[in-house]
């Protein structure tokens, strides 16, 4: 059985066009696949901003008892796309770290205008003071938990 090239040729051409179909379904396979880590990343890249944004502002706290009107604001800026980027937990988790954290600051202003009029008055500040300040320190760890499950890069 000899072929001629038309043969040979029609034979070919016959296969050419699912091979090229083939490339370009495995080509288009790719590049979503690219698209879909690229998402993942910037998504990740946001989450981060969100939890770094969140451990700097406790780790502040847990240094200076406080935390000051600059260090409250950049907490609000750090975390303020948090709802789009979480679910509601850890959004209601960030509103009560502000909240503690806004109490920390009032308590402190207080205690520091109790004590220069009588160190009586500032006992009760002190311990409410002290209770958020243990609150935070358990937070610290327990953000970690919360954020794992968001910042884990799936494949």
């Amino acid at each position: 059985m000899c072929y001629t090239l038309a043969e040979i040729s029609q034979f070919f051409s016959a296969f050419l066009t699912p091979i090229i179909a083939l490339i370009a379904v495995y080509i288009a396979y790719q590049q979503w696949r690219l698209r879909r880590e690229h998402f993942q990343l910037e998504l990740f890249d946001k989450r981060y901003t969100v939890y770094e944004g969140t451990k700097n502002f406790i780790s502040i706290i847990l240094e200076k008892g406080y935390p000051g009107e600059k260090e409250i604001s950049g907490f609000q800026e750090s975390t303020h796309d948090a709802t789009f980027l979480f679910e509601n937990e850890v959004q209601e988790r960030l509103d009560q770290i502000l909240e503690n954290g806004k109490k920390l600051n009032d308590l402190n202003t207080l205690i520091a205008l109790t004590e220069q009029a009588s160190s009586d008055g500032a006992k009760e500040e002190k311990e409410n003071e002290d209770e958020i300040q243990d609150w935070f320190k358990e937070e610290y760890d327990r953000i970690k938990k919360l954020f794992m499950k968001y910042l884990k890069m799936n494949s």
